[in-house]
């Protein structure tokens, strides 16, 4: 399963499937959780309890699944989930529960969990006929979401809300309504459920796809801002970065120039500096560092949906992979005999530590790209840098042009700092010791989300005040724009008018908003 096809679930409408050999899969990982626990191994949040409890057994010595120890294992799979069911909080967008259940659909396929395959079963069935869990956004420190996680197994339990033909209503309506009998868990099919990070990394793909989109926007944008000062392009060309080519530089740079075909920057300029202000000459570095961060933010996510998070993880057949000291009694005590030769083993594969730290360098990148387009924004007010009217006011009035306005970047940039800063390494011993770190993707994702919105409006404004510059450099006869800055020119003024005396600029600004985030260079 690709990043592609997680999104491509996510969407309203989207259908999916479960091939039969991922069905077998699951159903040869499901029988090495029965078997090791008829075998009577110790396995986590199965036949003894978790954290703190992992010390008692919770089902019989003999192991074995008959009426009586089945209805044991569903009691203590139902009180799992209740005494998990505890986020609050807005509940988290359908698109991105969508893709938490379609990519756990493919995990549960990789064999590598043990689960009753009604489980992935229901979730797809919920998937292809709309409807989707109610999943409460607070509560997960991302060392595996276990309490909104827990609303997915409440859902296909019937026992919680979905969103079903644009409403919210009771899951077990809902089910009723599309002919779907409630589950009832047991074994594993609980912690295999809400014990994994799956609506984290469903955010962490979606916030990654909207971060790329809002770089894709920014080429047309930068390159409209150097017409706006009359700038160089000495620092953008080819072979002036073949001298330290960093990852994605050129390609950027490339981008930002391939706006500029036709322009009067091209053309030797008496007024033009040797030098512009480094945001203007650089802008294309930290816009490089993004995609770079992004690249191996994907490079993880898509590691990720392929395999699983699980703990405890399973191993279908211990003859097919390579076993670290098979002759140790502790490992050997770890593996299943007879006819089922698997293994059901304690781990902490749900640590996300590596993904929400990629996620904070893309975070930090887009800080950079956030403050170099308020810089420019400072800058394209300056005469200094211009040479033409403070604030673009227009000449010889006394109105105020874009004076104030400075205040609105300025303010949403602080805003983007506090929320791009990291914060993996906040966390505090839960779950009586036993849970003693967290990765806080969940958190990082909501931060970056917000972020995101700041910086679509900071560069909505940058948008508005290097169209006023250049609609003042045509007046003055430089009226050669490029071809890609001019039809973004001429996008922005189909909304947004000249500014030629003061006027509210709220819905201006809002509008710019709108306009950046559709753009595609």
């Amino acid at each position: 399963m690709s990043i592609s096809d997680v999104v491509a679930a996510g969407q309203p409408g989207a259908t999916v499937s479960l091939s039969n050999a991922g069905l077998e899969r699951i159903e040869q990982s499901n029988q090495v959780v029965l078997t090791a626990a008829a075998q009577r191994h110790k396995i986590y949040g199965i036949t003894v309890g978790l954290g703190p409890n992992h010390k008692r057994r919770m089902i019989d010595e003999d192991g074995r699944f008959d009426e009586s120890t089945r209805q044991r294992s569903v009691a203590f799979n139902k009180a799992l989930v209740y005494a998990h069911n505890a986020s609050v909080g807005e509940p988290m967008d359908q698109d991105v529960v969508r893709m938490a259940m379609a990519l756990r659909v493919n995990q549960y396929a990789s064999g590598k969990i043990g689960v009753d395959a009604d489980i992935p079963k229901l979730f797809v069935e919920f998937l292809n006929r709309g409807i989707t869990p109610v999943v409460p956004i607070e509560g997960s420190v991302s060392t595996a979401d276990i309490l909104p996680g827990a609303y997915l197994v409440l859902a296909i339990m019937g026992e919680s809300d979905v969103y079903y033909k644009g409403k919210v209503v009771p899951a077990l309506e809902a089910m009723r309504a599309e002919g779907l009998k409630p589950v009832e868990p047991f074994g594993k099919d609980a912690l295999s459920t809400f014990c994994n990070n799956a609506l984290s990394v469903a955010y962490s793909i979606k916030i990654a796809d909207r971060t790329r989109t809002t770089l894709d926007a920014t080429a047309g944008v930068v390159a409209m801002s150097l017409e706006a000062i009359n700038g160089n392009v000495s620092p953008y060309l080819q072979h002036t970065l073949d001298n330290r080519p960093m990852p994605y530089v050129k390609q950027v740079a490339a981008d930002i120039t391939g706006q500029l075909d036709g322009s009067y920057l091209w053309d030797v300029n008496a007024d033009r500096t040797v030098q512009d202000a480094l945001v203007f000459r650089g802008a294309h570095w930290p816009i490089a560092a993004a995609y770079h961060e992004l690249e191996g933010l994907d490079a993880l996510l898509a590691l990720h949906i392929n395999n699983s998070d699980d703990n405890p993880t399973v191993i279908i057949d211990v003859n097919d992979v390579k076993v670290q000291n098979p002759e140790s009694s502790q490992v050997r005590s770890y593996i299943t005999t007879g006819d089922v030769t698997g293994a059901v083993q304690s781990s902490s594969n749900f640590e996300a530590t590596q993904i929400s730290i990629r996620l904070s360098g893309g975070a930090l990148a887009m800080g950079h790209v956030a403050r170099d387009s308020v810089y420019r924004t400072l800058n394209m007010a300056d005469p200094n840098f211009t040479k033409l009217p403070a604030f673009l006011n227009e000449p010889d009035t006394v109105f105020h042009g874009f004076m104030a306005l400075q205040k609105l970047p300025v303010s949403l940039f602080m805003q983007v700092k506090n929320n791009v800063m990291p914060v993996s390494l906040d966390s505090l011993p839960m779950a009586g010791g036993y849970d003693n770190t967290g990765s806080n993707m969940m958190f990082a994702n909501q931060r970056m989300d917000k972020a995101l919105d700041d910086i679509e409006q900071i560069f909505g404004v940058e948008m508005m005040m290097g169209a006023q510059a250049v609609d003042m450099r045509i007046r003055a006869g430089n009226d050669k724009m490029g071809a890609g800055t001019s039809k973004l020119h001429q996008q922005i003024r189909q909304q947004v008018a000249y500014l030629d005396k003061d006027r509210p600029l709220a819905d201006d600004v809002v509008a710019l908003k709108g306009i950046f985030q559709t753009l595609k260079f």
